[in-house]
């Protein structure tokens, strides 16, 4: 009874979200890529997930499924950390799969869970694209997780795929993590499953139709400004590291965040700026003891 009250309420507050759709929401493309190697209860839960979505708004989709594509192992040369994505010394799907997640306005990233972590088909495609958590370059885009597992191990996996797109500079919308057991189910059981996608789906379309800028984390700004003043400084004191990491100083002056408070424009807080000041210190102090470090190993 308690369900079908809360999923009467899911229905009352989609109408009034709907009525507040604005003409600035265009045709939205989004992108779900599959880490599962069947189409199984986890395709099942993100088919669940697009109708929910599809009662809100209309959408252009795309699936890429990682079993269907030819994404060899990485070979661990850090050739696309250094020197740049293309430099990569393998010839498969990477590339195609990187320029469709560019050209999306919103990824679902969905896996379920293999001895308590992502499938090993999502964890190759993390492996691939890692180039990503050193440049990071999907601000402005919304990303959801889901997740499915047979018994337990879901909590994990989901903070785990989270930490992933936070990195990448998604603004990440709660995901969904369900159990979904082989065999047979109670009412009960499918009640939560289903309960737990409607959730989802409307925190999901809440992100995009607000459309808010992501939230600067106290953990994000500490990386970013520690990192950057790292870089600046060792790309100015330090040949060996010129060039070792060419592609991330170059990208890095390119974006202008040599200089800048954030990734990318935000207010900072009177907080958030002394904190920020106090990291670009330590980045700085940080990159002249690597190179007082090496100088000394040289002699």
């Amino acid at each position: 009874m308690e369900i079908l009250q809360d999923a009467q309420g899911f229905i009352e507050k989609y109408k009034r979200i709907t009525n507040k759709i604005n003409t600035r929401n265009q045709m939205k493309n989004i992108l779900f890529i599959h880490g599962s190697p069947r189409r199984g209860e986890t395709f099942k839960v993100v088919q669940l997930f697009i109708d929910e979505l599809k009662n809100f708004f209309e959408f252009k989709e795309e699936h890429i499924f990682l079993v269907d594509e030819k994404l060899e192992y990485c070979r661990g040369c850090l050739s696309c950390i250094q020197f740049g994505e293309e430099k990569c010394p393998i010839e498969d799907n990477l590339a195609k799969i990187y320029n469709q997640m560019l050209n999306a306005d919103a990824i679902v990233f969905t896996s379920p869970v293999h001895a308590l972590q992502v499938s090993g088909l999502f964890k190759n495609f993390v492996d691939r694209i890692a180039f990503v958590f050193h440049r990071p370059c999907f601000f402005g885009k919304l990303s959801i997780s889901i997740v499915t597992q047979g018994i337990l191990g879901y909590k994990g996996v989901l903070k785990y795929m989270d930490s992933i797109a936070d990195f990448w500079g998604f603004n990440t919308v709660k995901g969904i993590a369900v159990t979904t057991p082989p065999g047979f189910r109670t009412e009960k059981e499918k009640a939560l499953i289903d309960e737990e996608i409607k959730k989802g789906a409307l925190r999901f379309f809440e992100a995009i139709n607000l459309n808010k800028p992501k939230k600067v984390r106290l953990s994000s700004l500490i990386q970013f400004r520690f990192t950057r003043s790292m870089i600046s400084t060792r790309s100015m004191i330090d040949d060996y590291f010129v060039q070792m990491m060419p592609k991330k100083i170059m990208y890095y002056k390119e974006k202008g965040w040599m200089t800048s408070d954030f990734y990318y424009d935000v207010k900072l807080s009177v907080f958030q700026k002394i904190i920020g000041k106090y990291f670009d210190h330590l980045g700085k102090k940080y990159a002249e003891k690597k190179l007082k470090e090496r100088l000394k190993e040289e002699r």
